[in-house]
């Protein structure tokens, strides 16, 4: 037998305390309420939580687990969330190497690794103009090799650019694609995009021995030296070139990688870092040397930099947020201007100067900082040697999305 009871408000008998059910309470209509829903004492959610770190990740079930947040190309498992961690921003799974040259000779070439069999593959003479002493930026779809020119070691503000799926490359001309030179009719583009823009991919100037950062979070990346101090900033999705903050130095031998927050770069000596959030350069010493040893960037808060000058073995681990020291060792051999190549869990120098040009691999494991020499299967081919090329990291299952 059921029974009703019509009230207009209900309280403890003291006013103070907790009105509690004992059974199950069915509400027809609304409930409103102040202070805090509560499941069990805890906050009741309906999403995981949300901070600045999860934006722009991907709402992912863990079946009768809950939910959590994912970044493309990361893990859906229940035992490896990622929960807007950088390390885990997308899971790397190949690399490609664009150019390089031997003796006087530049090359067009392009290289992919499988990271996961150590084997390397030569895809053919893929970007429309040679590449020597320079670096490049890449997206989670394409890679941007920036300074090409077809001679050796010349000043160019030409960008080629490739496929991260299949290395195949994505034009054949001029890289610019948005020139704003013409005049316009209404808003000056350049004004209402905040930047002095260059337009499309290419550099604002001609550059040679520059280097790059690229902000894998912020979509961005970023080109100096190389004998100007101008900063060139690459925007990924629109695939529009800007001015920003100029370098500390305008000298010419560069090197220089991204890590989460902060692009560090030795500017044939000058050592100093960008910071993503401003555009705003610091001087840090965090390394030394000339610049013409490279450096080996990776996912785990560190990145590798070469001390010493070129064909010499002086290697630094440096913390990628604070600049600091964290280890000195040694490199496997002499060599300089590398072609290092960022992994998930381990990266690659494909190829170096040791005196001459080469195709000598070595493999970085992140965890250990151990080197292991690679065989032929791993070294990069279709030249029979290649330094100071750039190199490029992606994920198979974000660059499957779009592999033209």
């Amino acid at each position: 037998m059921s029974s009703k009871i019509k009230v207009d408000f209900l309280e403890t008998l003291n006013g103070t305390g907790t009105l509690t059910a004992n059974n199950n309470l069915s509400v027809s209509g609304n409930i409103n309420f102040t202070g805090s829903l509560l499941q069990n004492g805890s906050p009741f959610v309906t999403l995981p939580a949300q901070s600045d770190s999860t934006r722009g990740a991907y709402l992912v079930s863990d079946g009768s687990s809950g939910s959590f947040w994912a970044y493309p190309g990361g893990s859906t498992g229940a035992s490896s969330p990622l929960s807007g961690t950088y390390r885990y921003w997308s899971i790397y799974t190949h690399g490609f190497l664009a150019g390089g040259y031997k003796g006087s000779q530049p090359w067009r070439s392009v290289n992919k690794t499988w990271h996961n069999t150590d084997i390397t593959i030569y895809c053919g003479e893929q970007i429309d103009r040679a590449a020597s002493y320079l670096d490049g930026t890449f997206s989670h779809y394409n890679a941007y090799v920036h300074g090409t020119v077809n001679s050796f070691s010349g000043n160019s503000s030409h960008t080629s650019s490739y496929n991260l799926h299949n290395g195949v490359m994505r034009q054949f001309g001029d890289g610019t694609f948005s020139q704003h030179t013409y005049g316009y009719d209404g808003d000056d583009p350049k004004a209402v995009m905040g930047y002095n823009t260059a337009g499309g991919w290419n550099m604002n100037v001609a550059r040679d021995y520059h280097s790059c950062a690229t902000n894998i979070i912020g979509e961005a990346g970023y080109t100096t030296g190389g004998g100007n101090s101008s900063t060139d900033k690459l925007h990924f999705p629109t695939e529009i070139m800007y001015t920003t903050t100029g370098s500390p130095s305008a000298a010419s031998m560069t090197s220089g990688c991204g890590q989460e927050t902060k692009g560090w770069f030795n500017i044939a000596g000058t050592q100093c870092f960008i910071t993503y959030s401003n555009d705003a350069w610091t001087n840090q010493t965090f390394c030394g040397g000339d610049a013409w040893s490279k450096f080996l960037p990776s996912k785990w808060g560190f990145f590798y930099a070469g001390t010493g000058n070129n064909v010499t073995t002086p290697i630094r681990k440096v913390n990628g947020i604070t600049g600091a020291n964290i280890s000195d060792f040694s490199k496997i051999r002499s060599v300089g201007e590398e072609n290092y190549e960022m992994g998930q869990d381990w990266g690659y120098m494909l190829g170096n100067y040791d005196g001459q040009q080469n195709n000598h691999t070595v493999k970085f494991t992140y965890a250990t900082d151990v080197q292991t020499t690679m065989g032929a299967a791993t070294r990069p081919k279709g030249h029979y040697g290649q330094s100071s090329g750039a190199c490029s990291t992606a994920a198979a299952t974000v660059t499957a999305t779009r592999d033209l």
